[in-house]
């Protein structure tokens, strides 16, 4: 396996809204496995049982435009 892909683990970005408790949370699933997907979730409140937003996809433009709409939902207090 390329050493590369040790890079893509299942923990590669999570942001934090304190003022709404909500984590975005992404990562790589399978870890390291180049056959594997992003893997996106929206969580709000510390429950990981009922994410508000659930998303997978193996494109990196795809992911980042979800990032991005997301934080932007986040800020304007669509979640709550």
């Amino acid at each position: 396996m390329n050493e590369r892909w040790f890079n893509f683990t299942e923990d590669l970005l999570q942001l934090c809204h304190t003022k709404y408790d909500i984590l975005l949370d992404v990562g790589w699933y399978p870890e390291a496995d180049p056959t594997g997907h992003y893997g996106l979730e929206l969580i709000k409140g510390r429950d990981w049982q009922s994410p508000l937003v659930s998303f997978g996809t193996n494109d990196k433009a795809e992911i980042v435009e979800k990032i991005e709409l997301l934080v932007w939902q986040v800020g304007e207090g669509f979640f709550n």
